[in-house]
């Protein structure tokens, strides 16, 4: 089966994430955050791995790509939301509720909570200047 996209394309977003979460790595090491500097390199050098193997010959593995990728955001995730500012923190939590007040009674307790922690790790992303890493973002 022919693949869903080109390799090309797969090697130059991951090579392309490496260098944001990189930046981020330096960012942290700037603020004295070592750990968190730490946690990021080690990400960005699995990124890079990832697309050396993708630029092989060998066939495509999408899916264990996939699940890699999503460890990898959710250790971004766990990294970043503890060195946020309390605020920041805060005023998110009021944006949320105003853009979801018109939708709480449609939606489940379950439903909500997925909701909520969506919109805070889209606001940790886009204050770290990361991209989601997800292939459905390629």
């Amino acid at each position: 089966a022919p693949e869903p996209f080109p390799r090309q394309a797969l090697v130059e977003f991951l090579q392309a994430n490496a260098v944001k979460v990189e930046r981020a790595a330096e960012r942290f090491t700037a603020q004295n955050r070592s750990e968190s500097a730490g946690y990021f390199r080690g990400i960005a050098a699995s990124l890079r791995e990832m697309a050396e193997r993708a630029g092989g010959d060998g066939p495509l593995q999408l899916e264990d790509l996939e699940q890699r990728l999503t460890v990898l955001e959710e250790k971004i995730y766990s990294t970043l939301l503890p060195a946020a500012a309390e605020s920041d923190l805060v005023a998110w939590r009021k944006e949320m509720d105003r853009q979801l007040a018109p939708l709480r009674r449609q939606l489940t307790a379950e439903q909500m909570a997925h909701l909520e922690k969506q919109f805070t790790q889209r606001k940790l992303l886009e204050q770290a200047d990361l991209p989601r890493l997800s292939l459905f973002y390629l």
